[in-house]
């Protein structure tokens, strides 16, 4: 009973963590991308492409960053239907991926519990707890797919253990239903689902009846990944033009289909140095979303990053020799699945990091790792002497000072909710609005902003003006900016677009952009007045322009 009582504080400590960063910083979590962008316009908009209802759902199937699974829309339809109860608001949405990842833990300790002894479970959910600051990062976050999919090989293996400790067949069935829509819902899986089947099958092999169960699971697999051949047949969606981390484009499908096992295994080892733990962006990633701000991202290793890499890496390989051990095929499995992932990853992923790939691909296995860490300290001190029960101790205990170190590291983001903000702070509303990177401190002036200026006679063009200080784009990686900062944007009204205004439509247009200037300084008219003299605008602006700074009693000259 004490280990249940310390499983479900942990569990509930799981969920604390993402919760104070949803709610306290959801801003700074991480910006409103592609992937929620897409749930938020589904709540909102619905199917609102044209053409009839096939050509909507094509085009919403087949949209950017969702061609290559079905995590996207699934979630969207998901969040779609939650908001009509909790609203479309980003704490419902990004509640999703924060309770897949408490399920997964809750799952994961379930299978633990019956397949091994308590301490597995234990330490399994404390590296869980205390995991690298990236996986609480991306474990809030509602991109949809491979997040959201961490639950899938926690939910395999507790029905794959059922399976082999029952005659029934229905766990089997469950299982492989379960396997196929995990393919489908993010590609990632496919290693997870045939490396655990296969472990499991292998078990089976003693007691007999395995070829029946592979044969239960390879058809309710299929009909688990019924959505995407629906797809394939019925849509015609270019599933073949894409890979795991860009879609549409068949250019880039090609080269990645194109790589030699050599170049893959080189490319893993590479860049293994960049993906162990604790996860940072990687090098490719930096290059890609930080070009301006490099300086920002330290890829030096200290000697306390490779501490707690090197106590995973014994752990983890202690995991595997227990599972070797044990003359367990499903531990095995378990054991050797981060790193037959991790080569998957590099084999498939896009040219943009390659062979650095993303972090945030590595989230869907990251409960194996910590489960294969928790059995092979367990069987390290339940198998042997003094000595090995006290080296166990020694890898347990190293194990809580990763998770404590991480914690610490972790602290720089958690920030005490501000309830009254956070009432005011309206991504819904943001969103139809066509405006973006919003502060949660900003929250309660946009609100007074967005009541000004989308009434009266010139509300369209007064929005205009107000998207070009708060422009709807996402500002990516905002936690590793300094001071967390979205930079103001250049070219404020420096486009020729203003040619067939009147002058009404041109001044509302402006005193938008500069009311929305001064929420963006926080009130300060100093930092409002650089802002504003950074402007350029085009000739046709110039006269709108200086007559509403003369108004303000504004002047750059």
């Amino acid at each position: 009973m004490a280990h249940k009582r310390v499983v479900i504080g942990l569990l509930v400590l799981l969920l604390v963590q993402r919760m104070i960063l949803v709610l306290g910083q959801p801003d700074l979590l991480h910006d409103l991308d592609a992937g929620e962008l897409k749930h938020m316009d589904l709540a909102i908009r619905g199917l609102n492409d044209g053409g009839g209802f096939k050509d909507k759902l094509y085009t919403f199937l087949a949209g950017p960053e969702n061609v290559h699974h079905g995590g996207y829309p699934a979630i969207s339809v998901l969040f779609a239907g939650l908001s009509k109860v909790f609203g479309a608001t980003l704490t419902t949405l990004r509640m999703l991926p924060v309770s897949a990842t408490v399920l997964a833990a809750g799952l994961l300790a379930a299978w633990l519990f019956r397949r091994e002894q308590p301490t597995a479970a234990i330490l399994a959910l404390v590296l869980m707890v205390g995991a690298p600051p990236l996986f609480l990062k991306w474990t809030s976050v509602s991109r949809g797919g491979h997040l959201e999919g961490i639950v899938f090989a926690p939910l395999m293996l507790l029905l794959l253990q059922w399976g082999l400790s029952s005659e029934r067949k229905l766990p089997w069935v469950l299982a492989g239903l379960t396997s196929g829509f995990a393919v489908y819902f993010t590609y990632l899986a496919a290693p997870l689902v045939v490396i655990l089947s296969l472990g499991a099958i292998a078990e089976r092999w003693k007691n007999g009846g395995a070829p029946l169960r592979a044969g239960l699971l390879i058809g309710a697999g299929a009909v688990g990944f019924l959505p995407w051949i629906v797809g394939l047949l019925w849509l015609d969606l270019p599933y073949f033009d894409s890979n795991i981390h860009n879609s549409g484009r068949s250019d880039e499908a090609g080269d990645v289909a194109a790589r030699g096992i050599v170049a893959v295994l080189q490319g893993a080892v590479t860049s293994l140095p960049h993906n162990l733990w604790p996860w940072g962006l990687t090098r490719g990633e930096g290059a890609a979303y930080l070009a301006q701000n490099s300086d920002q991202l330290d890829f030096t290793p200290t000697v306390v990053t490779w501490s707690l890499r090197g106590a995973i890496a014994v752990g983890a390989v202690l995991g595997v020799a227990g599972a070797i051990a044990r003359r367990s095929p499903l531990l095995v499995a378990v054991a050797t699945l981060p790193a037959l992932h991790y080569l998957f990853v590099v084999r498939m992923a896009g040219n943009l990091a390659w062979p650095e790939v993303p972090h945030r691909y590595l989230v869907i296995v990251f409960p194996v790792l910590c489960a294969s860490i928790g059995l092979g300290i367990n069987w390290l001190g339940e198998n042997g002497g003094s000595r090995r029960k006290t080296v166990a101790g020694v890898l347990a205990i190293a194990m809580l000072l990763v998770a404590g170190q991480s914690l610490v590291a972790q602290a720089r983001w958690w920030k005490a909710p501000d309830f009254g903000a956070l009432a005011t702070y309206d991504v819904a509303g943001y969103r139809a609005a066509g405006i973006g990177q919003v502060r949660i401190e900003e929250s309660e002036a946009m609100a007074e902003l967005l009541a000004r200026h989308t009434v009266g006679e010139w509300s369209n063009d007064s929005m205009r003006g107000l998207t070009l200080v708060y422009p709807a784009n996402s500002d990516y990686y905002l936690l590793f900016r300094e001071g967390h900062d979205r930079p103001y944007p250049d070219n404020v009204f420096g486009f020729p677009e203003w040619q067939n205004m009147q002058p009404e439509q041109r001044q509302a247009a402006v005193r938008a952009a500069v009311d929305a200037t001064r929420v963006r300084a926080g009130g300060d008219e100093a930092l409002v007045r650089q802002y504003l003299c950074r402007w350029s605008p085009v000739p046709e602006m110039k006269a709108a322009v200086e007559a509403v700074l003369s108004e303000e009693g504004l002047s750059c000259r």
